[in-house]
């Protein structure tokens, strides 16, 4: 079971930052390396240096799996085909920090600007074309803002949405008393591109550090179906043949002589004319946002909207802007084990608790008593063999957490069946999280 939390904790308007000077002190400290795991210093180079390995390589978020290094094969490693396709294929969702990393992104195809630029990263690098994380604080003209983040009608509503979730100095910027844009940071992707002469349409040695945006968008909204307003049903007079033909006391707070049969008949009669109007495929009815897929044939020399302050050209997203999850085990003596992985080194990956005996005398008495053989022969009835021969009193154990089932981390000795407690927490970049109490 999950334990109750106070609501006022929820990360509602709880940001710790919202300004670039104060959530970039941390960016250039420490960071990981997803070859070699080891703490390494995150050095951002100039705008306009020329190209490093580490432009090159995988990190926790690039990663060259065998689908993003299929999928760059299919669009022929062409920096063109490969920002379309990100551009048409990955629907935005604006949170703030490195969640999912390349390899989810592609297979959730719902990403964050953060996500989608690992994606885009992760294809032009396994595709040989040199790429960095571009930050910088940008002004989305207030149409094309409202359009990208959810057919907004209102832009001091789209402005507080971005600001709940997360995206620092997000906020309105007027003129004349009228709004005409919003502000926020934003990361998208730097790529090392031959542009001249063919603007990226051939690639073969690059010139030109060419600043591209796919997680930016516009969408076309369609409204769902009013399964209603498509039948002949009348709820006004639905409601007045009812009262019409009940009888309602008031003192017994009571009705008798409802109609029933018609409003079987009503319900059945709506049930036939919606059963005419569904198509094969229900989410045809339902509301749709459906990208405005681009097809141009070369790379667009700027972005879509007005730059106001190009931050920091990074190879590696920084450790201070990855989410991060912590789970600690807890016994009445205080904490067992803890670990803290970041969220993108862990997607698609199976995290588990698991148990050992704690030393070979505890292995010893359990090879004593078990019915080694009758469990062989009944496997589907291991664990009730193994408990009715095992006195759990008499045995110590260590938890463990295991990734993919490979142990990673061996907590303290505790007492087998003693009562346990699991704490989650999410960390968040720019949010705080309360942390989720489990009963182990």
């Amino acid at each position: 079971p999950v334990s109750d939390n106070d609501f006022r904790e929820l990360p509602w308007h709880s940001l710790k930052t919202d300004t670039v000077q104060t959530w970039t002190v941390g960016l250039g400290t420490e960071g990981t390396s997803a070859n070699d795991k080891r703490s390494t210093k995150l050095v951002a180079p100039a705008a306009d240096d020329p190209p490093t390995a580490n432009d090159l390589e995988e990190t926790v978020e690039v990663q060259f799996t065998p689908e993003i290094t299929q999928l760059a094969a299919n669009l022929q490693h062409n920096p063109v085909n490969i920002y379309n396709w990100v551009y048409n294929n990955i629907t935005f969702t604006p949170t703030w920090g490195s969640i999912q990393g390349a390899a989810a992104c592609l297979e959730n195809r719902i990403c964050n600007a953060f996500d989608t630029s690992s994606l885009l990263i992760a294809l032009l690098r396994v595709s040989d074309i040199p790429a960095r994380y571009q930050l910088g604080t940008i002004d989305v003209p207030v149409d094309m803002a409202l359009n990208w983040l959810g057919n907004f009608q209102d832009a001091i509503a789209a402005a507080r949405y971005l600001a709940s979730a997360g995206i620092p100095s997000a906020g309105t910027v007027q003129q004349a008393g009228n709004i005409y844009a919003l502000r926020l940071e934003h990361v998208w992707v730097k790529a090392y591109i031959d542009y001249i002469p063919s603007q990226g349409s051939v690639q073969q040695a690059g010139d030109t550090w060419l600043n591209m945006d796919a997680a930016f968008k516009q969408y076309q909204y369609t409204a769902g179906t009013d399964f209603l307003a498509a039948t002949d049903y009348d709820p006004a007079a639905f409601y007045d043949h009812l009262q019409a033909n009940a009888s309602l006391n008031v003192a017994q707070n009571a009705v008798t002589h409802v109609d029933t049969a018609y409003i079987e008949q009503t319900w059945a009669d709506v049930g036939s004319e919606l059963a005419g109007i569904f198509p094969d495929d229900v989410a045809a009815l339902l509301p749709q946002q459906t990208i405005i897929s681009t097809t141009h044939p070369i790379l667009a020399g700027s972005l879509p909207y007005p730059v106001r302050l190009f931050g920091l050209s990074l190879p590696e997203v920084p450790d201070v802007l990855r989410h991060k999850l912590t789970v600690s085990v807890h016994d009445e003596t205080g904490e067992l084990l803890t670990y803290t992985a970041v969220l993108p080194a862990v997607a698609q990956q199976t995290l588990s608790i698991a148990y050992e005996p704690a030393t070979q005398s505890d292995i010893d008495y359990i090879q004593s008593v078990v019915p080694t053989s009758q469990i062989v022969q009944e496997p589907e009835n291991a664990l009730t063999l193994f408990f009715t021969a095992v006195s759990p009193q008499l045995v110590n154990v260590h938890p463990m957490i295991q990734l993919n089932g490979v142990t990673t981390v061996v907590g303290s000795e505790t007492g087998m069946g003693a009562a346990q407690t699991v704490l989650v927490q999410f960390e968040a970049p720019t949010i705080a999280t309360p942390a989720v109490e489990l009963d182990a």
